[in-house]
């Protein structure tokens, strides 16, 4: 494992919020500080596991250390506990902004650093809808007339998407704009046999299964999952020097080029691991590792973080064998019910692969009050003309 100097922690704090609020029988408090969450921790897992919505990414094992190396921003967590029980209902790690888009308004939106592909917050079962109604009150006390408020990233169906709909329902909120993507996700069929067989052409399976058979007579190959606590630090030099082999090495955004990512990644692995939250595979031929994924559980769920594949064996297309490899193991393993893949829109690997897609979405909403009017005005101005300029530079791309 490759060696790092401490890291100076980088700005953590929030403006002029304080740090302790009551809410209709809610006790809010705001940290700024990154050790300040560690008494909140024990608490803090025990939401995660009761959650009305999985998101690893707002877990303290992966939010914890994603605080101390990758913040470019202040950024604060709002604890939510409910005051008669003193239970932690709501985290929301959310960060305040100068401006939305270019436009001069203020915002509060959730945090979402390089490594994190979903915002929702975590919300207990049973007291999720008061907890949501605090953070709104909490957000809306702390914004100026000239404001936005935004749930940007998260799950665009599900319990927390119902119930947000129906918070803003309660507080007559109106032509809000909700920007919208899907990407690729993975439900379980009777057998992964059947999964494939009816989502994928018979031509693909036809090749892939040809350069699986091809790749065999390079040597040994074997397919391995993560098991021993000793061998995790190898594993992850593994994944970031085949990482860095390739495209993500010559644009320069490998994990192993910046030493905050390589620490980041470390903690998180090793966090998941001693949770039973790790998942990770690897493709090897003679022992030695071509492609690796690294996927976290979460609830019934497990989000795929991501995947490295060395580039001078494309011809077996060995990210393609590692995915269908996971997938005969999510069949495999009757706990899992759903996969997220975290990945961009029209993936162009993963979207032939993974057949369901999952809607994530951003709600904007302006701040309550006579301004809120005028800000939406300025803000369909804004979605209006970056259409128009995106629709021109489509033409031009096709023209060229």
């Amino acid at each position: 494992m490759m060696a790092d100097t401490a890291s100076a922690q980088a700005p953590f704090r929030v403006k002029s919020a304080p740090p302790q609020q009551s809410i209709k029988g809610m006790r809010i408090v705001v940290e700024s500080d990154v050790d300040a969450l560690e008494h909140h921790i024990p608490a803090w897992e025990a939401l995660a596991a009761s959650a009305i919505d999985a998101n690893p990414f707002y877990e303290p094992w992966m939010l914890v250390p994603a605080l101390r190396e990758l913040p470019e921003e202040s950024v604060c967590v709002v604890f939510i506990y409910d005051t008669p029980s003193n239970r932690l209902c709501g985290v929301f790690p959310v960060v305040r902004r100068r401006s939305y888009h270019r436009l001069p308004i203020p915002n509060l939106s959730f945090w979402k650093h390089k490594y994190c592909f979903l915002c929702t917050p975590l919300l207990r079962t049973g007291y999720a809808e008061s907890a949501l109604a605090s953070y709104f009150d909490w957000g809306e006390g702390n914004l100026s007339a000239w404001s936005l408020i935004e749930f940007n990233h998260t799950a665009g169906t599900g319990p927390f998407s119902d119930l947000l709909k129906a918070e803003l329902r309660r507080r007559k909120y109106h032509g809000y704009p909700i920007d919208t993507f899907e990407r690729a996700m993975i439900q379980p069929a009777e057998s992964s046999g059947s999964y494939l067989e009816t989502n994928i052409s018979n031509g693909r399976r036809k090749e892939w299964r040809r350069q699986f058979n091809r790749l065999r007579e390079q040597g040994c190959v074997e397919f391995a999952e993560l098991e021993r606590e000793e061998d995790i630090d190898s594993w992850i030099d593994h994944f970031m020097e085949v990482e860095a082999s390739g495209w993500k090495g010559r644009a320069g955004s490998a994990i192993l080029f910046e030493a905050q990512s390589r620490r980041f990644f470390s903690q998180a692995v090793h966090g998941a691991f001693q949770r039973g939250k790790l998942m990770m595979l690897s493709l090897r031929v003679n022992g030695v590792p071509i492609a690796l994924k690294c996927s976290f559980r979460a609830g019934s769920g497990v989000f795929a973080f991501k995947i490295a594949y060395r580039e001078d064996f494309g011809r077996f297309s060995p990210g393609v064998q590692l995915e269908l490899e996971t997938i005969h193991r999510l069949h495999q393993d009757g706990g899992i019910q759903w996969m997220d893949s975290c990945a961009e829109p029209n993936h162009v690997m993963i979207d032939h692969l993974w057949a369901e897609r999952r809607p994530i979405q951003t709600v904007t909403l302006p701040a309550p009050g006579r301004l809120a009017a005028s800000i939406r005005s300025l803000m369909d101005l804004r979605n209006y003309y970056a259409r128009v300029v995106g629709n021109l530079r489509a033409r031009r791309s096709d023209a060229s």
